[in-house]
């Protein structure tokens, strides 16, 4: 037995790792790096090592749309009695709380406000912003409960804007219904002596010394002029758009009453939000009383500012423009159809839908200038190469007398009446709604 139990040893420790192979060496622990020694033992493959845990998913970023707007000149002594005024304006505003009311269109839930210093010759101090609800139409009074404060550069409440500068406000957590009135109160310090502007607010503003961005009414100085603000952008859906209408003191309201929403912008806005299958598109008017399609220095000729107040817009996908009519005496018809051409073609390469709008009956004598552009305008919408026609001359001139305008849309020759601005929102709006229902 003793010796039968040695032949099983022997054969054990002899011959059985011949069957099996060597066993691999351990491997060293992970903090290790492994040896640079020669094993002579087989290769093993490592281990799979567990699955890396996938990366988070990028924030989405925010989509910015435009819902409210100002275009930008200044106050000056040239004898224009609006630009007379917003220049006294201006001289009181150091050292003083300026509330302005506006009207955004579309609602969000998140905003923010951009400054605009473009004029200015010196840097612009902004000591506190604040924004609130509006409470009384045409009255400085807000809701205190809504007193909420504009930050800047991640958190800082002060803003120096450089000469020639803009600034964007720091997001702000601010649910804003569709149509509301916000008060943006404003306590300036140094400021230069020209000072950015839109002189024709057609709505108030107020001016009282020393900080009362929070107070709830303001019973300083009233006056028709916004400064500084030049632009409301909200968080918006991705469907969202905005309408940029370019224009002059037709699209800037001439004769309306001040805070009564009566420009035709206003009436288009209203029924865009009014109507579920529009409400996703805002409203952003570029119009400038005075202004000319050429050759203009303060306001800028549209065409010069069409860049800054257009294509530099967040979140645009139609341009509107109605221009012309002060360009119409100088007889350069050729000029403006340059002009328009350029402008149509810019936006279109931009991804923008033009909607090109003739220039509506002024009552004028000689009135070939204004039939040769408008015949211009609906030859390009027939070729395709304007995307749409907003045929305001057909809409309001008198059948009868094609150089006039229908009476009970005439205002003074030259502007509409409140029934013809009315009318060209409606009609601007069937436009938009049409265009979106094809999908």
């Amino acid at each position: 037995m003793k010796k039968l139990l040695a032949l099983l040893l022997a054969f054990t420790f002899v011959f059985l790792p011949s069957c099996i192979g060597e066993m691999p060496a351990p491997s060293p622990p992970p903090s290790e790096e492994p040896s640079t020694v020669t094993d002579p033992s087989p290769t093993v493959e490592p281990s799979p090592s567990p699955a890396e845990e996938p990366s988070p998913s990028p924030e989405p970023e925010i989509r910015w749309v435009g819902t409210w707007g100002a275009a930008q000149y200044y106050g000056d002594a040239t004898g224009d009695g609006g630009k007379m005024s917003a220049l006294n304006v201006s001289h009181t505003l150091p050292g003083a709380t300026l509330r302005q009311i506006i009207r955004i269109s579309a609602g969000g839930e998140t905003l923010r406000f951009s400054f605009s210093n473009e004029y200015g010759e010196t840097p612009l101090t902004i000591h506190a912003a604040h924004i609130a609800k509006a409470t009384v139409p045409a009255e400085s009074d807000i809701d205190p409960a809504t007193d909420t404060p504009l930050t800047f550069n991640g958190g800082e409440t002060e803003l120096v804007i450089p000469a020639g500068g803009s600034a964007l406000s720091d997001p702000v957590g601010f649910p804003a219904s569709p149509l509301e009135r916000i008060a943006v109160s404003l306590y300036f310090g140094e400021m230069p002596e020209t000072v950015s502007c839109h002189v024709a607010a057609r709505g108030n503003s107020f001016v009282q010394p020393g900080d009362s961005v929070s107070a709830e009414t303001l019973s300083g100085e009233r006056n028709t002029h916004w400064f500084v603000l030049n632009g409301v952008e909200i968080a918006a859906e991705p469907d969202a758009v905005s309408i940029v209408a370019l224009g002059d003191s037709i699209t800037d309201g001439y004769g309306v009453t001040d805070e009564k929403y009566t420009r035709w912008t206003d009436t288009l806005a209203e029924f865009l939000q009014g109507d579920p299958a529009t409400s996703h598109v805002s409203v952003i008017n570029m119009g400038i009383g005075t202004n000319t399609l050429l050759n203009q220095t303060n306001p800028a000729a549209a065409i010069d500012r069409f860049e800054r107040d257009v294509l530099e817009q967040r979140g645009v996908g139609y341009f509107v423009f109605l221009i012309g009519t002060n360009d119409l005496g100088r007889g350069n018809a050729q000029g403006m159809i340059k002009a328009y051409s350029e402008m149509i073609d810019t936006a279109a390469e931009a991804g923008l839908k033009v909607f090109g709008g003739t220039v509506i009956p002024n009552h004028a004598a000689n009135d070939q200038t204004r039939q040769t552009v408008n015949e211009w305008l609906r030859e390009q919408y027939a070729s395709g190469t304007l995307y749409g026609l907003a045929d305001f001359d057909e809409l309001l001139r008198d059948p009868e007398n094609p150089s006039v305008k229908i009476p009970e849309y005439n205002n003074d020759g030259t502007h509409p009446s409140i029934a013809g601005y009315t009318v060209m929102g409606e009609y601007m709006y069937s436009l938009i709604a049409e265009d979106l229902a094809k999908g």
